[in-house]
Formats: C-alpha cells, structure tokens, sequence
C-alpha cells in the first residue's frame, strides 16, 4: 500500500462531508458502510480498497464530531436574543495594537445555574482588563452569539476556523459595561508562564520603540495580534508575512540551541556516554523545552501544529525508520488530521503543508543544476529556488483565502529570510534567555534587532510603493483557481515526467483558466449577504451593476467590499462592472464600494448623490482610474447602453430631510417578469414612485430600508402583481428588521420571501417565464 493513500482518502472523507448536505445519520450510516469494507476479511479485497473504506470513513465521522460542540453550544446559547450575565474562566489572553483585544473563557456557565457551554468562548474587548492571566474567573454581561458565517460566495469561513481552534461561541464587551475579575493565583504552569511571556512582552515594548517593537514581539512571543492594520497589510502584500508567525523555523532554531546546550552537558558525564549515545538521548529531553516554548508563544493552533510534527519527526527518526522525506510529511499530515479534522480547511494548515510539499517534491530536482554554478552563487541560487517552490504551491491556497496577489515575496524572502529568519530571530531569542540574568545584555540584543527590522521594514515600504512590489488583489472565479491549481501541480509533482506531457498539463490548464466563466442567461438578481446592510448584482444579458455595496459602520476593521464583496463577485465570474449604482449616501449602503473602487474596473458610477457630498477618497480614484460619474436627474431614465440591456432608474426629490427617501430604485425587466429596487425609501419615497408610475410589470420586489416598519411597501404590493420579495438584513440585527408588521402584510398578500438574515446570499434568475431561486449557501 503506497503511503500517501491514508492521508489522500482521509482528506477525501473530510471534504465530502462538507460537500455533500447530508443529515448526521445518513454521514454516519456511509461511514459505518466504509468502516465494514475495512475490517471486512474477503481475501479478494485488495488491501488499499480497505486503506480506502478505514480513512474515507474516518473522514465521514470526524467531521461532525468535530463540530458536535458547536452544535451544543448553539442550542444553549441562541435561546437568549438579549445579554446574558456569564462567568467562566479565562485561558488565553491576547491584546490589540490598540490596548483592545480578547480573552478565551473556558467552562463559562450562563447565571444562574446554568449548564457549562462546551468549547472555549472568545470574548472580544474594546478595552484592556488589567493584569487578566489564564486562570481567572471573568464574570461579564454581554451578547453571545455562536461563529455563523454571512453566507456569501467565496467569504473566508470564519466560523470552521473558530471551531478548528475549540471556539464554539463569541461575545464583545463594550468600554461602558462592567467586567468584575476574581483573581485565583493557582500556581499552575499555564499561569507562571502566562506572567512571565506578559513581563517579557512589556520588557520588549520599552526597550524597542514602535512600530520594531511589536513586529519583535511577534517575532518572539507569537503576539501577531498586536500588529497595527497597516503591519499586517504591509506584510501580506510584501510576502513575507509567514516569518512572523511562531513556525517549524522557530522551533528548529529552540531545538538546535537546547540540543547543542544539552550535548555539551551529557558529553561532560562519562556514566551517560556509558549508558546510551546522546543522539538517542537528547531529543527526548528536547521536547520538553520545546513545549515549554510552545506555552511561552501562546500555544496558537499553528504552532501546536509544529510542535506535533517536530514531535513525530524526532520519534520516527529516533526508531530507526527508514522514511523518505515526502512519506514522512504524509504521516505527520495523517496524525494532525485524525487529532484536529477540521484543520484541514484552515488556510495555516493548508500553507504550510502545501509549502513544504512543494520544497520536498520540487526542489531536488530543480537544484540539480546548481552545483555547476560558481561556489558563491550556489546558496543564493537553492534559496531563489527554495522560495519559488514555495512561492508556486502555496500561490492557489493564497489566492481561495485570501485574494492576494505578490509576487515580490518571490524576492523579498531571498533577504527577509536571512535578514530577520536567520539574524533577528537568534538574537531575539538569545535576549529572552539573557533577560532571565542579565536585563540589559537582553535589551542590547533587541536593540540590535529592532534596528535591522527596522532597516529590512522600510525596504518593503520601499519596494511596496513599486508597481512591482505592491501586492494587489485578486479575485479569481471557479475555473481559473482551477487552472491554477494544476499548473502549480504540473510544476511542482511532476518534474520527472517528459517535457511534452508536463507541457500539455500546462497548457490544458491555461486554456481551462482562459474561459470564459457562464453566465446567467436573461435577467438575474444576487442578492448579497452583507449583514445589516445592502448590496445587489443585478445582471441582464451579460450586464453587470452593482447596487450599493453594504457596509458595517460600527466595525473598524471588517471592510465589506474586501471581505465579501470581492470574493463574491469573483466566485460569481464578474471580473468587470457596467456600472455601481449608489442608491443614497448612507454607511451601511456606501461604505464596501470603495474596495470595488480599487480593485475592479467598472465603467461608470450612478448616483444622485452630489460630488461634494460622496467620500473624498472617492474623488481621487474616480480621476485615477478613469470613471465617469453620469449625473442623474428627477425622474425615469434609461441607464442601459441599448434595449436588450435596458435598466431603468428612479430619481425621487433629493430634498427630502430624511435621506432615506432620496432613494434610488431601478427597475429592469424581461418578457412577462420584472424586478423593482426600491433601496431605502420610506413612506414620502414609496408615494413619489407610486405617482410616477413603473414601466412594466414587477413580479419581483426588494422589500424598502430592510422590512422596517416605515418601509410600508403596501401601496407597491397593491399595484403590482409581486409573487416573490427579497429583504436584506443582518442576522439577529439591533434594529428588529425585518419589522413584524412587513411580514405580516406580505404574508397576507401571499408573496413568498427571501431574507439574506436567514437564507444567506440568494441568486434569483428568469428568463422571462418566472424566476428561478437558489440560496447560495443557508448559514448554519
């Protein structure tokens, strides 16, 4: 049985569990079916069909179990639609670049008496609680609520990677309400170790000034969370991001320094030599040290991740195990999926296997030309190709989470590597070790630190400010991620194959990424989870215009056209807009169109709202990138180029004082059915459109400003023969929409309902003879 096959079928049951909507029995009952196919003792059955029945229904069964606690956790805590009084006991605390940050509750219990919610709750906080340390017990009031993602095309799914690190519900605490910490020095290790990474943390914050400070206390401490937006950004965009989180690298360097202290010491002991080789011996007293480490960076997921397969390395290597290098990352692979399943779908498990994948398969055969090289370019050129290799697998994973595009990390890693992997990361770690005796030797080195980071950050702002060097995004749909995929693939696993055939793969990959990626026949609606907020694709006959663009005012750093938006158009193959149509100029509605103002080409921009009034953010990248603003005036106006792509909008009296009413709506039809948007418009909005009269027939409506009860949308139902509505909402919003009084009147008037809150982004298509629907993806 070839090793990878454990691991291939493994990952293949975990993916069809996800793929396929099955209810938990039926799950159970094919992974029952798999599990008898394994044990099954027919001689006639090869041994890899059995192989294939244990892991495929391994994969069948962790899944759910996997997300069994968070299923608990929902039904204990989505009863309470109001704040709760809780207390639980924190376990890991984190804070923000801003002093805000959050603590992870374990065993919190809803008062009074209430059962203990499975799992670890993250509690986010807009201030820091002084001296908190793992161990306390928090008692707070606050909403809590279980990981739901919006329910978007191509969104990063937030709530399997809350549960792959235990969190089966958030919370967030507001400056205003009151927290009462009840202090328990317990003594335990977690606790110590707690105290002393806060001391060393403070220890580096006064020694090295920002920004150094805090890329070094990442660097050390794994404190990635106390990096500004525009660290984070910068490093993202500039490649090098993967150096600052605790990895195999910083392991590697712990565990060389302890193995080189350690032999040192036994080597001084003739008993010991007597007794058994230190190479026999050592590693074992390594692993402790190295967990010891693992407590000190705050034992992120990723890092348990690099301890596990440290661990499983030096094992199969201390037992004599003659294992080739691809096999062994197979294993490491198999055990941390059969321990954390639901790793496998978060982007730090995926990197960092597929990079190290693409190093072992690729890089030998690749620098086997190097040895003809001049000695001193010899390094330079396998570190070039190193980062290429990683670069080239890694890239697809990149571009599925995150959407970003750069290719100066193929560079910037061939002096960030050396620079900062190899040079700042010793000395940093060498300063926690002289903090312990001697305070200012420890400062002196992270003094020397701070300046090269200092030196090596302003290169990537350098290089950033470059066409080059700028990491841009890019969104990809289905098709070209495909593509990308077994190019990648192509180069990387099948190196030894003839060139001919290797170049077919290529090329069948380009011309499948060329494509042109389907779209909806007729006229079409999407309409956009964004939470409490708006944002419609509105699609006829290969026009695209993208009404309002959502927006969430009371976060600081969730952008929705980044986060939802972008992915989401992408995902849908729109890679070009017709047109943006802002319906009115309020946050919840304006705010993701400046991403798309970035990012994606669109040919004009609709609004009524006057230049002086819109974002002067806007102004600059309307100029830049060449946009034409059309004015629009009171009234009906045909906005399309020709009829097949005739869109009709709108324009009631822009002196209204509630700005609600100043509304845009666009109405568009297609043989016997039509679609009306009525943004935001309320009461004095709907008598304006009533008067003026719809073009044609409307058979589909979006519900006004939510389904609030000033939407009143009845004189519409009224005069239009409406089967279908739409309102867009925010999951368990603070303003009650939709309003009870919306879904009553629809109810009566017998038009069925489609609501982003519960059926997430909804796609709605007709061709002239009814419309077609389909939920994108309901959140759970």
């Amino acid at each position: 049985m070839h090793p990878l096959l454990p691991i291939t079928f493994l990952i293949s049951g975990l993916w069809l569990a996800t793929l396929l909507d099955l209810s938990t029995e039926t799950i159970w009952s094919a992974a029952l079916i798999c599990l008898l196919l394994a044990v099954c003792r027919q001689r006639h059955i090869p041994i890899s069909a059995k192989c294939a029945g244990l892991f495929l229904g391994c994969g069948l069964l962790l899944y759910p179990l996997a997300l069994n606690p968070t299923t608990q956790a929902r039904a204990l805590i989505d009863p309470f639609s109001d704040p709760v009084r809780f207390n639980g006991y924190a376990n890991r605390v984190e804070l923000f670049a801003d002093r805000s940050g959050f603590v992870e509750l374990e065993d919190l219990r809803i008062e009074p008496g209430g059962e203990p919610v499975p799992g670890l709750v993250r509690l986010f906080l807009d201030r820091e609680v002084p001296n908190l340390l793992p161990g306390d017990r928090l008692h707070a009031l606050a909403h809590l609520r279980t990981p739901r993602n919006f329910g978007t095309p191509g969104e990063f799914d937030y709530a399997t990677f809350l549960a792959s690190e235990g969190v089966t519900a958030t919370g967030h605490l507001t400056s205003g309400e009151q927290i009462a910490v009840e202090r328990r020095p317990d003594g335990s290790l977690n606790r110590s170790i707690a105290e002393w990474r806060q001391k060393l943390a403070g220890a580096i914050e006064n020694a090295v000034p920002l920004p150094e400070g805090r890329l070094l206390q990442s660097l050390l401490l794994g404190q990635r969370h106390r990096l500004d937006p525009a660290q984070r950004r910068l490093l993202a965009a500039s490649g090098v991001a993967h150096i600052f989180a605790i990895s195999g690298l910083h392991l590697s360097l712990v565990a060389l320094v302890c193995y080189q202290l350690l032999l040192v010491l036994y080597c001084r002991s003739r008993r010991l030599m007597l007794w058994s080789p230190p190479a026999r011996v050592i590693p074992w007293l390594v692993l402790p040290l190295l967990y010891l480490f693992l407590l000190l960076t705050g034992a992120a997921i990723s890092t348990q991740r690099a301890f596990l397969a440290t661990a499983l390395a030096i094992g199969i290597v201390l037992f004599n195990r003659q294992c080739r290098p691809m096999h062994l990352l197979a294993t490491i692979g198999l055990f941390l999926l059969l321990g954390q399943p639901l790793q496998l779908f978060t982007p730090a498990f995926q990197l960092s296997f597929a990079g190290a994948a693409g190093l072992l398969m690729a890089l030998p055969h690749w620098s086997r030309h190097t040895g003809k090289l001049p000695v001193w370019l010899r390094s330079p050129s396998r570190l070039f190709l190193a980062s290429l290799a990683a670069t080239v697998a890694t890239t697809p994973f990149v571009l599925a989470n995150f959407h970003i595009f750069a290719p100066a990390g193929l560079f910037n890693n061939l002096w960030a590597i050396p620079l900062i992997g190899c040079t700042v990361l010793p000395l940093g770690l060498l300063g926690l070790l002289c903090y312990l005796l001697c305070p200012g030797a420890a400062e002196f080195l992270w003094h020397v630190g701070g300046f090269l980071l200092h030196v090596g950050f302003g290169w990537l702002e350098t290089m950033n400010a470059t066409w080059f060097g700028a990491g841009r995004f890019v969104y990809l749909d289905p098709w070209q991620l495909t593509a990308i995929g077994l190019i990648a693939f192509t180069l990387l696993f099948m190196p030894r194959k003839s060139t001919s055939f290797c170049g077919l793969l290529v090329g069948i990959g380009l011309l499948f990424g060329c494509l042109p990626y389907p779209d909806p026949a007729g006229l079409s609606l999407t309409a956009l989870s964004v939470g409490q907020g708006e944002s419609l694709l509105l699609s006829k006959n290969g026009a695209h215009y993208l009404v309002d663009g959502g927006g969430l005012p009371y976060s600081k750093n969730f952008d929705v056209g980044e986060r939802l938006l972008g992915p989401a158009l992408g995902r849908l193959g729109v890679h070009r807009l017709d047109g943006i149509i802002l319906t009115h100029n309020h946050p919840d509605h304006r705010e993701g169109l400046t991403h798309i103002l970035k990012t994606f080409p669109v040919a004009r921009l609709l609004t009524a709202v006057p230049p002086s009034d819109l974002p002067a953010e806007w102004n600059t990248l309307l100029q830049r990138r060449q946009i034409r603003v059309e004015p629009l005036h009171p009234g009906w106006q045909d906005v399309g180029p020709d009829e097949g792509h005739r869109i009709d909008l709108f324009v009631p009296d822009q002196v209204a004082a509630n700005l609600n009413d100043r509304s845009i709506s666009i109405y568009a039809g297609l043989g016997s059915d039509g679609l009306l948007l009525t943004g935001d418009i309320e009461e004095e909005g709907i008598r304006q459109l009533s008067e003026a009269g719809i073009p044609e027939q409307v058979t589909l409506l979006k519900i006004p400003h939510h389904g609030s009860r000033s939407s009143n949308p009845g004189p519409l139902l009224e005069a239009c023969l409406i089967r279908e509505a739409v309102i867009s909402c925010g999951y368990r919003n603070n303003h009650g929409h939709p309003h009870r009084s919306t879904l009553q009147l629809l109810q009566r008037h017998q038009v069925r309902l489609w609501r982003t809150d519960r059926d997430g982004t909804i796609l709605l298509s007709s061709t002239g003879n009814g419309w077609g629907i389909k939920p994108w993806e309901t959140p759970p």
